[in-house]
Formats: C-alpha cells, structure tokens, sequence
C-alpha cells in the first residue's frame, strides 16, 4: 500500500488531498479543507475503486468558475501517482 499527499492547487478550498493506493484501487481519501458535505462525499463514493475510474469521472469537474475543483485535485494526484508511482510523495 503506497500512501499519497497531494498538495490542492490554491483556487479551491482544500489545502491538501491525502490517499492510500492499494492493487490500483484508492482507499482512506481524505481533503484538509474544502466544503465538508462534498469532500466526505467525494471520500465515500472512490473508497475501493479503480484508479481509472475516478480519473475519468473527476478529471473534468470544476468548481463555481475556478477551471478546478477538489474532485479534479484528486483527479490530478493519480494522475501524477500513474505517471511515476514513486515520486507521488513531493
């Protein structure tokens, strides 16, 4: 299991997007800030699902104009994580 802090992108609420890679599969996601009902929201639905997955499903989905969101910040972590699984730590 390789654990993933993945710094936010200053245009949305959460500082920072924390996870757990297990067999391509995210496990205990969880945002430091950002709106509550959304990022928990967020952390329940991906538990246990592929990387791809939530990629695909993420990637895209902006927040109130801000060209981001914190879907999409994770999107970006696994992104990177998939491009080189062992530098994800910086």
């Amino acid at each position: 299991m390789v654990q993933i802090e993945y710094p936010c992108d200053s245009a949305v609420c959460a500082k920072y997007v924390s996870f757990q890679i297990d067999n391509d599969r995210i496990f205990n996601l969880f945002f430091k800030g950002g709106c509550s009902g959304n990022t928990r929201a967020i952390s329940s639905l991906v538990d246990g699902m592929p990387i791809d997955w939530v990629i695909e499903r993420l990637n895209s989905v902006e927040c109130q104009g801000k060209f981001t969101s914190c879907g999409q910040e994770l999107a970006k972590a696994l992104i990177k994580f998939r491009m080189n699984p062992f530098d994800s730590q910086d």
